[in-house]
């Protein structure tokens, strides 16, 4: 016997001069894959929790305050954009937003600032994170734990602070990236990379002198396989 349980959302025409706001939106639901495709340009979630086991979570693109899946056996994939929180966690199953997609976006006025946590965790296959937007100013904790598999994570060019590489049998590598100056001043980034064995470590800042490191951190682990920090 096999069924499918649809929800559907108030519609909200793509005339709309402003995004539909919803409260919450939840699922706890053994042995089914759940699909949510809720745009972006047209929905606002504040809470997303969807929990499943031995099937897929998979997201079109989302906008929300904080998001929450949690699956097992199965991989998790979407395009993310949040305000506060990304937590996506499975068992034997693949991490993997679709496009590499991860934007990490103030709600203030002048778009600066704001907290962002990221958490990301899996077992026998790899993680991949692409952050691609992040506000000035942002303060942005990331941590993702794999094992068996690799972790891969791309740091958006306003990230500043430090970071913390790890794993066993294999290389842990930050690679800097030469990005522009996302607040257009004509800075030049301070990267600073100390690679011991099995692991590195460093801070990255737009600080002319590098005694402003900023208050972000990465953290990045997994166990027989590469980790690698792309800022």
């Amino acid at each position: 016997l096999q069924f499918n349980v649809t929800l559907s959302l108030p519609y909200v025409p793509s005339s709309y001069s402003r995004t539909r706001g919803i409260k919450s939106l939840r699922s706890s639901a053994k042995n089914f894959m759940h699909t949510l495709d809720i745009p972006q340009d047209r929905y606002f979630v504040e809470s997303v929790d969807f929990t499943a086991t031995n099937q897929a979570i998979l997201s079109g693109s989302i906008s929300a305050d904080s998001v929450v899946m949690q699956t097992t056996n199965a991989l998790i994939a979407g395009e993310f954009t949040v305000n506060k929180l990304l937590d996506l966690q499975t068992k034997n199953g693949h991490i993997d937003p679709i496009n590499g997609h991860l934007d990490l976006q103030s709600t203030a006025s002048n778009g600066k600032g704001g907290h962002f946590r990221v958490n990301a965790r899996t077992s026998n296959s790899p993680i991949l994170l692409k952050n691609e937007q992040l506000s000035l100013e942002a303060t942005l904790a990331l941590e993702a734990r794999s094992t068996n598999s690799p972790v891969d994570v791309v740091l958006a060019p306003a990230f500043e602070g430090s970071f913390s590489l790890a794993t066993t049998n294999q290389g842990a590598v930050a690679r800097q990236i030469n990005y522009a100056d996302p607040a257009r001043r004509g800075r030049k980034r301070n990267v600073t990379i100390d690679t011991t064995g099995p692991r590195s470590s460093g801070f990255a800042t737009w600080s002319k002198d590098g005694t402003e490191k900023g208050c972000g951190e990465v953290s990045l682990a997994s166990v027989n396989s590469p980790v690698t920090l792309y800022l």
